[in-house]
């Protein structure tokens, strides 16, 4: 939450700190600033009664912050193309106990990804000179790299199996969406 507001300030101060300009048709432009990617959806449920009877577990992806480079095109006074790219996110993934194991925490994995979006932006001020609002709906493809199993991980695999586990692989797949 901290975190959210405090994003909030800073996009509030940077829009304040640039004069309002009337975009038109064919006007090109340039946002940087930092985009957050905020996973928000846990992993089915992991049954674990070979551990202990109604364990469970669920994995979650932390949220990362990276430097946003954002330019988009005036289709028309009214209709802009955007095209979002960033530097590198990197997601730590961590399993949290229910049932039997609730409260446990254990470190697993992590990877990157890059996300870039297309999207298509209405604004509904037009050219009109001042605050340009705008609402846009974007395809996303999100291509998911250096993945790594945490040696937390590695190592419960190696107590659980009975005998050393050196390594582990990890393979996300890439993704699209809106």
């Amino acid at each position: 939450m901290k975190k959210t507001l405090t994003m909030a300030l800073l996009v509030a101060l940077a829009g304040n700190a640039v004069p309002a300009v009337a975009y038109e048709q064919g006007d090109w432009g340039l946002r940087l600033g930092a985009t957050t990617v905020d996973p928000n959806t846990d992993s089915d449920t992991i049954d674990l009664n070979f551990l202990q009877p109604g364990a469970e577990a669920v994995v979650r992806a932390k949220d990362d912050t990276q430097l946003g480079i954002i330019p988009f095109y005036m289709l028309t006074d009214q209709f802009a193309v955007e095209v979002l790219a960033a530097t590198p996110f990197d997601h730590d993934l961590v399993a949290h106990g229910r049932g039997a194991l609730q409260g446990a925490r254990l470190d697993a994995a992590s990877t990157k990804h890059l996300p870039p979006t297309v999207s298509l932006q209405w604004y509904p001020r037009g050219g009109q000179d001042g605050w340009q609002p705008y609402v846009g709906l974007g395809l996303n493809y999100t291509y998911f790299f250096d993945e790594k199993v945490d040696g937390e991980l590695i190592a419960l695999l190696g107590d659980l199996s009975g005998g050393a586990v050196d390594d582990a692989d990890l393979d996300v797949d890439d993704s699209w969406g809106l």
